[in-house]
């Protein structure tokens, strides 16, 4: 099986996931964290998505990687620049780690 082929199986699994999640379980919608990258991806990916479906989710970077890669196969228009911030925002505020407090960052 190609490397694209198995992105592209492994990306529909998380995304089926994520809906399936939010959905089964009735987690509670949230508003993205504040962090640098919050105004890009609120921007870049409201257009298509309900952020709480991202902002439940708790993945690593390299699954939140296959997920943005995925979304611009699918049209989404980010440069690499925006795409790494992105990354970085959801790895770190949506990573398997829980995202630093506000009242730690003072």
């Amino acid at each position: 099986m190609s490397t694209v082929k198995r992105k592209g199986i492994v990306a529909g699994v998380l995304i089926a996931g994520i809906a399936t999640a939010t959905i089964s379980t009735g987690l509670k919608a949230q508003d993205p964290k504040e962090g640098p990258g919050k105004d890009l991806f609120v921007q870049r990916c409201h257009t298509c998505h309900e952020l709480n479906t991202v902002t439940v989710q708790r993945l690593s970077g390299n699954d939140w990687r296959v997920i943005v890669e995925r979304m611009i196969q699918n049209g989404a228009q980010l440069t690499e620049s925006e795409s790494e911030q992105i990354i970085a925002y959801l790895t770190k505020m949506y990573g398997p780690e829980p995202a630093p407090s506000s009242a730690s960052a003072h």
